[in-house]
C-alpha cells in the first residue's frame, strides 16, 4: 500500500504492483481521451469537488473528464459506467453504490481496454483503489467538536451525531472515529442522539426532532457537509445562536465553499481537510499512468488531515477559489 500526504503528487511504483497493458488509441474527448467519474450521487457537494479537481487535472494532462449520474442506484451506476466506456472512456473512476454490482461492469470495461479505479471503498475488478483513513478523519472531527465544547461549555454538553452508516464501508469507520474523538477530547460530553442523516433535508428534520427531546444540544457532529448544512439550519431555526449556544463540526468540509464561509462567520466551528480535492487529482494521475501502460500501486491511501478553523480558513478559501475559478 502506498501512503500519500502531499497536496500535489505523482504516484510512484511500490512493493505491490499492478502491470497494465498500454492503450494506444485515443478516445473521443480530450487530446488523450476521456476519463469518467461515476459516484453514487454526482450532485453531492464533495463529489462535485472531486469532479472539478479531475477536470482541472485532466485538462492539464490532455484528457476530457465527464461525470456520470448513477442517481443513487446500483443499476444506474452500472448503466452510467457502461455508457462512458461505450463512448470511448479509457478509464472510469467509481465510488461504488453496491460493490458486488460493480464486478461485472469492471470486467466488461476491461474487455473494452478501459481501466477502473475505485475511490474510498474497493470492489472486485478495480485496478486501483484510492482511499483515506476514514477513522482518522472521523477522530479529527470528533476531537474538533470536543475542543469546541471545552472552550464554550467546560467540556460538557449534549451532542448529536449525524452518520451515513446505511452507506456502509468507509462511512461506518468515519462515524466510529467521530465518537472516539469526542470521548477523548470531551469525556464529560453526552451523545444524546445518533441518527443516519447525510442529506440536507433529512439532517435538518433529524436535528429539529432531536431538539424537541433535547433542547440543550450544544454540538452536532456530522459525517459530511450536506448534513452540516441541515443541522445548522435546524439549530438556527430553533433560535440557537451559533457559536454561542451551539455549533456544528462536519467532516469533509474543506472542499465546500459554503462550509468555509460559515467557518469564517463563526457559525460552524471548524472542519477537517479530508483531501477531497486530492482524491480527484490522484484519480486522474493514476488513470493517466494506467492508460500509458505504467505500473502503479494497487492501493493508494491519502493521509494527513489538517483541521480548518476560523484562524486559518482564509488560506483554504483562497486555495479553493483557484480550483473553482473564483466562485
Amino acid at each position: 500500500m502506498m501512503t500519500l500526504n502531499t497536496r500535489r503528487f505523482t504516484v510512484a511504483a511500490a512493493s505491490l504492483m499492478l502491470t497494465t497493458v498500454a492503450s494506444t488509441s485515443v478516445a473521443a474527448g480530450g487530446e488523450r481521451g476521456t476519463i469518467g467519474f461515476v459516484p453514487e450521487q454526482l450532485q453531492v457537494a464533495s463529489f462535485q469537488m472531486v469532479l472539478r479537481a479531475m477536470k482541472q487535472e485532466g485538462a492539464a494532462k490532455g484528457y476530457k473528464v465527464e461525470g456520470g449520474d448513477a442517481k443513487n442506484t446500483a443499476s444506474g451506476q452500472q448503466t452510467a459506467v457502461e455508457n462512458l466506456v461505450a463512448a470511448g472512456a479509457k478509464c472510469v473512476v467509481v465510488r461504488a453504490k453496491d460493490k458486488g454490482a460493480m464486478a461485472g461492469v469492471a470486467e466488461e470495461a476491461h474487455a473494452q481496454h478501459a481501466h477502473v479505479i475505485a475511490i474510498y471503498d474497493t470492489f472486485p475488478g478495480a485496478d486501483v483503489t484510492i482511499g483515506q483513513n476514514q477513522f482518522a478523519i472521523g477522530k479529527a472531527t470528533g476531537e474538533l467538536g470536543g475542543k469546541y465544547l471545552v472552550e464554550h461549555f467546560g467540556g460538557k454538553g449534549d451532542v448529536m451525531v449525524l452518520t451515513a452508516d446505511s452507506l456502509g464501508g468507509a462511512t461506518i469507520d468515519r462515524s466510529r472515529g467521530i465518537i472516539a474523538g469526542l470521548k477523548e477530547a470531551a469525556p464529560n460530553a453526552k451523545v444524546v442522539a445518533n441518527v443516519d442523516a447525510y442529506a440536507t433535508a433529512k439532517a435538518e428534520n433529524a436535528v429539529s426532532t432531536a431538539l424537541q427531546a433535547h433542547p440543550d444540544i450544544r454540538l452536532v457532529a456530522t459525517i459530511n457537509t450536506s448534513g452540516a448544512e441541515g443541522a445548522l439550519s435546524a439549530l438556527q431555526n430553533a433560535g440557537k445562536k451559533t457559536p454561542q449556544d451551539a455549533s456544528v463540526v462536519p467532516a469533509f468540509g474543506a472542499a465546500t465553499m459554503s462550509t468555509l464561509q460559515e467557518i469564517k462567520k463563526g457559525s460552524v466551528y471548524g472542519t477537517v481537510d479530508a483531501k477531497t480535492i486530492q482524491i480527484g487529482i490522484a484519480a486522474v494521475d493514476l488513470c493517466d499512468k494506467l492508460i500509458r501502460g505504467e505500473s502503479v500501486d494497487k492501493t493508494v491511501t491519502l493521509e494527513d488531515y489538517p483541521v480548518i478553523t476560523k484562524s486559518n480558513v482564509d488560506k483554504q478559501i483562497t486555495y479553493l477559489k483557484t480550483l473553482t475559478g473564483g466562485s
